[in-house]
């Protein structure tokens, strides 16, 4: 199919472009019908409407747009890229830190970390106060490859809030973070179910 056909598969989501005006019909409806709580109609769970599923979505439709932007120049991963943010704003981080910050597991930062040190980007020194830890920095080349895209990430940002205005990019802020809190409880402690 052509790149201008919008029933073209989003690369690596599994979803059609056509696919977000079902989802806003069905969303639409589900209000309509008082059931867009429980990401349900008459008790039947709709994928489209499901807010985990959507929020995977937007996530990798996001993460993929950015990455054909540097994936392909300077030959980064997803997860590599995501490593290069977090020692950016958190130099000496430890492999363990890195998780934790992208919620990602520890064999995809492994990698990513094994990547980037290969490539000179990052420099693992002996943890200052952790003899069994290894700091992680930046290198200059890769803070050097940092600052080309990072304005690259910042402008598909700008773009994806285009349409919002402040008052609702503040909202959508405070909702995410409800949902960060959430997440991670349930990660800490597990989900507590009662069917």
């Amino acid at each position: 199919m052509g790149a201008g056909n919008n029933e073209e598969e989003s690369r690596g989501t599994g979803v059609t472009t056509a696919d977000s005006t079902v989802v806003s019909s069905v969303v639409a409806d589900s209000i309509t019908a008082g059931s867009i709580k429980a990401g349900s109609i008459k008790g039947e769970l709709v994928l489209e409407q499901f807010l985990p599923y959507r929020l995977s979505v937007l996530s990798n439709r996001v993460s993929h747009a950015i990455a054909r932007a540097y994936g392909e120049r300077f030959k980064l991963t997803i997860p590599a890229w995501r490593v290069m943010v977090i020692l950016n704003r958190y130099p000496g981080s430890a492999a363990a830190d890195l998780v934790e910050k992208t919620a990602m597991d520890k064999v995809a930062i492994s990698r990513a970390v094994s990547i980037l040190l290969k490539k000179g980007y990052i420099s693992r020194d002996e943890h200052s106060e952790d003899k069994r830890r290894w700091s992680l920095n930046l290198s200059e080349e890769g803070y050097n490859i940092y600052r080309q895209i990072q304005p690259l990430a910042l402008f598909y940002e700008q773009d994806l809030l285009k349409d919002f205005n402040d008052e609702e990019i503040l909202l959508l802020h405070k909702i995410l973070d409800r949902l960060t809190i959430c997440a991670t409880r349930w990660a800490e402690n597990g989900l507590e179910t009662e069917l």
